[in-house]
């Protein structure tokens, strides 16, 4: 197995970060996909595993609850991306109004 210096390893970190965030893109996109920007009450990501370089994601939305808040529907949603072999590498929320 070859070694990596440190400029290498530097590259590689940046480039998984880069790959990170190209995905909670993707998890974004899915969500105004469904609703318009202006009825997203709060949308989060979280990251829980490393995403390879030149993967693709596949990105679900599940409505988890359903409920009024102050005269507003809304709904509770579990947003996740993972990987064709099934690893999770983000898990996100999001509320929206219905």
């Amino acid at each position: 197995m070859g070694t990596l210096s440190k400029r290498s390893l530097a590259e590689s970190r940046e480039e998984t970060r880069d790959e990170q965030s190209r995905v909670a893109g993707y998890l974004a996109r899915l969500l105004t996909d469904l609703v318009p920007q202006n009825r997203i009450r709060s949308y989060g990501v979280r990251f829980a595993a490393m995403t390879p370089v030149h993967t693709e994601p596949i990105c679900t939305a599940t409505v988890i609850a359903i409920e009024e808040v102050g005269g507003e529907r809304r709904a509770s949603l579990a947003l996740v991306a993972s990987l064709a072999d099934g690893t999770t590498t983000l898990t996100g929320d999001a509320l929206v109004a219905l």
